[in-house]
């Protein structure tokens, strides 16, 4: 199967992440614009075997996974069976590690004890549950096809099987969502102890019921001075509660970080198998064929199913790579990157950087260049004057 000119030049030995992606739901939420499908389980199960086929074409290139992630869509409408496989599958091919962090996200509605009970001693050691709200009217004006008691009854199936890294998706900025509304979300997360919360403001993408229902004025858009307040609040709550707040999204417990996602945000290099997912190999960035049922064919006809790729540049690279590592809280190591691209951090950034450090937006600790408190709140006006002319 040709990969490409760009990812077939260098046989890279190196260790990598995994990501897979399980493109199918139940429903498809009024916010998602994520490559997902509702309606179109039938392709379940050659789609896994197609996943398997595009697995085993990676396994020449010197790659070991050390970490997996399925992600959708909702993975947890697969099998155990089909968990199964596609964890063998990377462990035959792809060497994933022993231990490796194996995350899995499921939905409430599409899991129970035994279900977790079943994955687990499959190698799945990490579950991420999208509850998104703790107020039922919230989750039928989204579209969620759960309850609130249904996902509290998803976590808890969850810790009874023996999970004991459990993380949990939440959204604030959602429209009528009130300060105290989001005091209580945050009241009742903190409750159920998960060792990991991811919070995400609201974003509105075109194409989405979500905007069609906001541009006909049926619904709110999201008020940033509002979700600014949401966001304060929640790094007082959870830092109260004793998380960590390492990634402008993210707080867990201590050592619960998630280990696949830092390798993003550490611009490392990682696989992307399925339909419409991403990978970034050897500074080649690539996307596969979007639609399950076309992915499937290609693979089936020993084709590559990657439909776009690009080789960074210099200064994309390097600019993605300060980026991503603001979104840390520990910020660029100038020493690492020092190392990385001969040039010096502070060379870099000069004159890109001098009027929101002025702003208070970002800071020097030690060796670090990273965002303050005030600049996580505005990150973007950061990232946007590091990103090339």
């Amino acid at each position: 199967m040709n990969r490409g000119n760009e990812l077939e030049q260098t046989n890279i030995s190196s260790y990598v992440g995994l990501y897979v992606h399980i493109p199918f739901c139940k429903t498809k939420c009024i916010y998602c614009d994520f490559n997902c499908y509702a309606g179109k389980n039938a392709l379940i199960p050659d789609y896994v075997l197609a996943l398997g086929k595009e697995l085993v074409t990676y396994s020449d290139q010197g790659l070991v996974a050390r970490t997996l992630y399925m992600g959708g869509g909702t993975p947890s409408l697969l099998s155990p069976s089909q968990v199964l496989y596609i964890v063998g599958t990377a462990r035959d091919y792809l060497r994933l590690v022993d231990g490796a962090e194996i995350t899995m996200e499921a939905n409430p509605g599409t899991v129970s004890e035994q279900y977790f009970r079943d994955i687990l001693a499959m190698g799945v050691n990490r579950i991420s549950i999208g509850i998104q709200s703790f107020k039922d009217d919230d989750l039928r004006r989204l579209a969620r096809h759960h309850t609130v008691e249904e996902a509290l009854e998803a976590y808890r199936a969850a810790r009874a099987a023996g999970f004991e890294n459990i993380s949990v998706d939440l959204i604030y900025g959602l429209p009528f969502q009130t300060l105290d509304d989001w005091r209580h979300n945050l009241s009742r997360v903190v409750d159920i102890e998960p060792d990991h919360i991811s919070l995400y403001a609201l974003t509105v993408e075109e194409g989405t019921p979500l905007h069609r229902l906001i541009s006909r004025g049926k619904l709110p858009s999201p008020d940033d001075d509002l979700m600014a307040d949401m966001y304060e609040l929640a790094q007082e709550v959870l830092e109260k509660a004793g998380y960590i707040h390492y990634e402008i999204s993210n707080w867990c417990r201590p050592g619960k970080q998630s280990k696949h996602n830092m390798i993003y945000w550490r611009e490392e290099p990682f696989i992307g198998a399925g339909a419409g997912a991403y990978g970034f190999l050897n500074s080649v960035r690539y996307y596969n064929e979007l639609l399950p049922s076309k992915y499937i064919s290609l693979i089936n006809n020993g084709q590559s199913p990657i439909v776009w790729q690009e080789e960074l540049s210099v200064p994309i690279e390097r600019s993605e790579y300060v980026i991503l590592h603001l979104r840390l809280a520990e910020g660029v190591n100038a020493e690492e990157f020092q190392s990385r691209y001969g040039q010096s951090l502070h060379s870099f950034l000069s004159g890109k950087i001098d009027d929101v450090a002025g702003l208070g937006l970002v800071e020097w600790k030690d060796n670090y260049f990273r965002l303050t408190p005030k600049g996580r709140l505005l990150s973007n006006e950061v990232f946007v004057r590091i990103l090339p002319d």
